[in-house]
């Protein structure tokens, strides 16, 4: 037997036109699944099967499922095989043979057809098919219908399978749309409820908007694009809200001591950041708008913008009045503390017409006499000036400033009253830099005169029996970035059952006549400005009252 040149003479006992002749589709393939040698007829239709190619590179098993190897092959023998070519789609239904002599695989098939068609289509003729034993081909078409028997049945599993998957899904399908049937009339008893919602909020006088998650604008009320006539394409559907407050800016629609675009918006985002907020801004025009902001349940943020323009006049004319009680309450104190330069004035002019008169000349004496005028003119200058200031209209710009001042210039406009009432003043003010506060300095002014003036009352109205009658006050800068300012007497503190409505305005504790109620309520106004607190409560040996404000860098 040859084996050098296998095309020539069958490596199987028969030349190889004989052995196409019987076997015109058959393949012979090494251990490890090579072609050594193809029918002449398969070969014909399939060119590119040659000696030396792997077989699963030119077919691939429909039928039993799996990867061409030898091991693979041999557990399914005694099965017929049907293999596809890969690139003709030429079906081979037939065995494989183990040939141990050989050390080789022998493919026997036959072309396998669903159509007629299909014969055409690779050009085949009765010539190029093999004649069999009939017994055979029975062989063949009992495994053929075993196997289509398998085929049915494994269908018939599928479409039992897909029939109960089927009327599963009619089924959810059903649920779905009556689901879908209820949450259309949700949405459209929703969509009346909403449009309700709109209308009504469409027809409030505060400004309304509403921004989404990523901070743009979805809805404006008309009041609110009236609020903003000026720049109305910056509130319009998915303008950014800092784009919005930097053309706000650029367009002069607001007014601030700030004066650059950048930092009034950092500023404003601040609180746009810190929900829920509210804040103040005063707009061309002097109108002072109050601005609530709160996190929606979608993530996004809705707006209140109301005009209080109205109610801070009012406010202003409320803490005007209260600074006219407290110089008229004031004013014998005041009267007091101008008597002492204008005695020393007194005095001193004197002393100096009597030696003129007398022809007594001394340049020195007269000079410290002069001296002494000037000073005493200078302060009561300082003293009316400052009742000027404080007693003027509260139209002052916030701005920084020290609250030991505030303290310092309070304590000089009843400093004196307090020596009258034999009240003794204990101040403790810190020595070193201090960081400042933010806000109206005559006013804060105002709440401490305010606080001090109460506690001398108290203190005179109703005497606690210990001497001396003291009032006390604190200053203390906090590590937090907050400073604390403490208003604190030794009487007889504050009746427990009154601590909730002590800021109410009009309540108070004083007979009639004594005040209106106004003080306190107006500090609590001035003090809640500023981003502060204040509090009071009852000590061992009194009452204290005390204010809590950020520093500006906070």
């Amino acid at each position: 037997m040859k084996k050098n040149n296998p095309c020539s003479t069958s490596q199987f006992g028969l030349p190889p036109q004989q052995f196409a002749a019987a076997f015109p589709f058959h393949l012979v393939l090494n251990m490890q699944m090579e072609i050594l040698q193809v029918g002449t007829t398969l070969q014909r239709i399939c060119a590119n099967i040659l000696p030396s190619v792997s077989m699963d590179k030119l077919f691939e098993s429909i039928r039993p499922e799996g990867v061409f190897c030898v091991n693979w092959v041999l557990e399914n023998a005694g099965s017929f095989f049907l293999i596809k070519h890969l690139a003709s789609d030429l079906k081979l239904r037939g065995e494989f043979v183990f040939l141990p002599r050989e050390s080789v695989l022998l493919f026997l098939g036959t072309p396998w057809f669903i159509d007629a068609s299909e014969i055409a289509i690779h050009k085949l003729s009765f010539a190029d098919f093999a004649t069999h034993d009939v017994v055979v081909d029975m062989l063949q078409l009992f495994q053929v219908n075993k196997m289509a028997l398998e085929d049915a049945n494994k269908l018939s599993g599928k479409l039992t399978a897909q029939r109960s998957a089927l009327r599963l899904a009619n089924e959810n399908l059903k649920k779905q749309e009556e689901k879908t049937n209820q949450l259309t009339g949700e949405l459209l008893r929703n969509r009346d409820e909403m449009s309700e919602v709109v209308d009504t909020i469409n027809q409030l006088e505060e400004g309304i908007a509403f921004l989404d998650s990523d901070d743009r604008f979805v809805f404006t009320n008309p009041e609110y694009r009236h609020m903003h006539e000026k720049v109305i394409d910056s509130v319009k559907t998915g303008v950014l809200f800092e784009d919005y407050l930097r053309r706000l800016f650029d367009a002069g629609e607001i007014i601030t001591h700030i004066i650059d675009c950048e930092e009034w918006v950092a500023k404003r985002m601040v609180a746009h950041r810190s929900l829920p907020s509210e804040c103040e801004i005063v707009i061309a025009g002097g109108k002072t708008l109050n601005i609530r902001e709160q996190v929606t349940h979608s993530g996004g943020i809705a707006m209140v913008i109301r005009d209080i323009s109205e109610q801070k006049k009012l406010q202003a004319q409320l803490v005007n009045s209260s600074k006219l009680a407290s110089l008229g309450d004031m004013a014998t104190g005041v009267a007091h503390e101008l008597n002492q330069p204008l005695n020393i004035i007194s005095m001193a002019a004197g002393n100096v017409e009597r030696t003129l008169k007398r022809g007594e000349f001394d340049p020195e004496y007269q000079l410290e006499k002069m001296q002494r005028i000037r000073e005493s003119v200078v302060r009561a200058s300082k003293i009316i000036g400052h009742l000027r200031s404080f007693g003027r209209d509260s139209s002052e710009v916030a701005q920084p400033f020290d609250p030991r001042d505030a303290v310092r210039g309070a304590i000089g406009m009843i400093g004196e009253q307090l020596k009258l009432s034999r009240i003794e003043l204990v101040l403790a003010l810190p020595t070193e830099v201090g960081a400042k506060v933010f806000g109206y300095a005559l006013r804060f002014e105002q709440v401490l005169l305010s606080l001090i003036r109460n506690a001398s009352d108290e203190l005179i109205a109703h005497p606690s029996g210990v001497v001396p009658k003291r009032i006390q006050i604190v200053v203390v800068f906090e590590p937090q970035g907050q400073v604390s300012i403490s208003v604190e007497d030794n009487g007889s503190g504050v009746p427990v059952e009154l601590l909730e409505n002590i800021f109410d305005p009009f309540f108070t504790t004083k007979v009639v006549g004594k005040g209106a109620g106004l003080g306190l309520s107006v500090s609590y106004g001035i003090v809640n400005e500023m981003g502060g607190k204040i509090v009071v409560l009852n000590t061992s040996g009194g009452a204290k009252f005390e204010i809590i404000l950020p520093t500006i860098h906070h």
